[in-house]
């Protein structure tokens, strides 16, 4: 056989290869009608020599054949490396047609009692569930606290015409039905629950310059000063925090 190199430089331009030249180039090369051994190819037999054998067998490198499951075993003769599987059983005893199945606390196949319809759709909701939008706090309860006396709405409550005093009750709308045209003396309740906003409200018309209204003096305004109330007037009083609007 003659390398490469050798037989490119008998081909060069205006080279003239002998009859014995063509004939090393074609014996150089495998012709398709010839069949190409094993042993001509580089590295075929390192990598055949690396697999097993035909007739190998684990024994003395891995586990022993006996480790190894037979073709029909079942799970009462094996064990798995997390869980003794024999004793559990093999079948759901008295299942329930369309039932899930599940686990009982011993880790045997079970019915789960469960069906799909006593799932939740994908498209369910839970507008017979929970409350509805107009709902009062008297009828629901949170899990922290119970308000079931508390007050849903706000109470009004008319101050009568010939009243010189009043104590406003915190969370409570007081108001005159009429033109107030004689003095009214303002007291303010102490609270009962002091966890939450308690706001007193007053709502008056003044119809007469006699009709002085006299509010708490510790009570701070916003803008700084006490309203001065005119006749013809009606006025919204309001104080949370001992602060008046």
């Amino acid at each position: 056989m003659t390398d490469l190199q050798t037989i490119k430089s008998w081909f060069r331009t205006r080279c003239k290869p002998t009859e014995a030249q063509f004939h090393e180039v074609f014996d150089s090369f495998w012709h398709k009608a010839e069949g190409i051994g094993i042993t001509a190819i580089n590295g075929l037999m390192e990598i055949l020599n690396s697999k097993a054998a035909a007739n190998h067998n684990h024994d003395g490198v891995y586990q022993p054949a006996g480790n190894y499951a037979s073709a029909d075993h079942t799970h009462s003769q094996y064990l798995t490396q997390h869980q003794d599987v024999s004793t559990k059983a093999d079948i759901v005893e008295n299942p329930v047609n369309g039932n899930f199945a599940g686990l009982d606390a011993e880790g045997n196949l079970t019915d789960s009692g469960y069906a799909p319809t006593d799932f939740a759709s994908a498209n369910h909701n839970h507008d017979n569930v929970y409350a509805t939008v107009g709902h009062t706090h008297s009828q629901y309860l949170t899990q922290h606290q119970d308000i079931s006396g508390k007050a849903s709405k706000v109470q009004r409550v008319a101050i009568a015409a010939n009243s010189s005093s009043v104590t406003l009750q915190p969370n409570t709308l007081y108001y005159t039905p009429s033109e107030r045209t004689t003095s009214l003396e303002i007291e303010l309740a102490t609270p009962s629950d002091n966890t939450i906003a308690n706001e007193y409200r007053l709502i008056i018309e003044i119809g007469s310059s006699n009709a002085t209204i006299y509010l708490p003096d510790d009570i701070m305004w916003a803008g700084g000063d006490v309203p001065a109330m005119e006749v013809g007037c009606v006025y919204d009083i309001r104080i949370c925090e001992n602060i008046g609007s």
